[in-house]
């Protein structure tokens, strides 16, 4: 199976690590992680679902930190079910507190659940997943989406919940101008 995958094979990969796990079940949790991961890598959400949940279950075995994620990510993708997501990055976030993320996708997956804002749900988790930036990170391309998505979330806050606050406001608004200084919508809040 594992030779299988290594060129390419992800589908006849996983029939002969189903057999493999019938064959040793002492392997079963480390096989399962395996075939979960081609499903996520194939966009196959709810066979991945139902992977992880077997590993777990049915040979209870514990997942991993990025089997905790990927779970997470396929909630989040597959069948929509942010509740679920949200659970998964939790776990993530006790595993692993300082791997940002997590609560990224934590705020990402509390939003999806109020996408109107009457709650503001997310707001606690994109104000927590800025704070654990480094000044490296603030300044670094690959985090330049994120930070703008969570920086215009708080903008936002600061100017439309009952929280209103202009000063935090122009603080979130400003760091989206240090990220992206053509950005319109800082503009227009400017």
């Amino acid at each position: 199976g594992r030779l299988l995958s290594k060129v390419g094979n992800d589908s006849l990969a996983i029939i002969e690590l189903e057999k493999a796990i019938n064959l040793d079940e002492d392997q079963a949790g480390e096989l399962l992680g395996e075939i979960a991961k081609f499903y996520i890598k194939d966009k196959r959400y709810p066979e991945a679902i139902a992977t992880y949940e077997r590993k777990r279950n049915e040979f209870k075995t514990k997942l991993s930190v990025q089997e905790y994620n990927d779970l997470g990510k396929a909630y989040y993708f597959g069948p929509n079910n942010y509740v679920l997501a949200d659970s998964c990055f939790a776990d993530v976030a006790l595993l692993a507190p300082t791997y940002s993320s997590a609560i990224l996708w934590r705020a990402r997956s509390v939003y999806k659940q109020d996408l109107t804002n009457e709650n503001w749900l997310a707001k606690e988790h994109y104000a927590k997943y800025i704070e654990m930036l480094s000044a490296e990170d603030l300044v670094n391309p690959s985090y330049k989406s994120s930070i703008l998505e969570a920086s215009k979330y708080l903008g936002d806050f600061y100017v439309n919940s009952n929280e209103k606050d202009f000063e935090k406001a122009k603080e979130y608004w400003n760091l989206v101008k240090t990220v992206s200084p053509e950005d319109k919508q800082a503009d227009a809040f400017f």
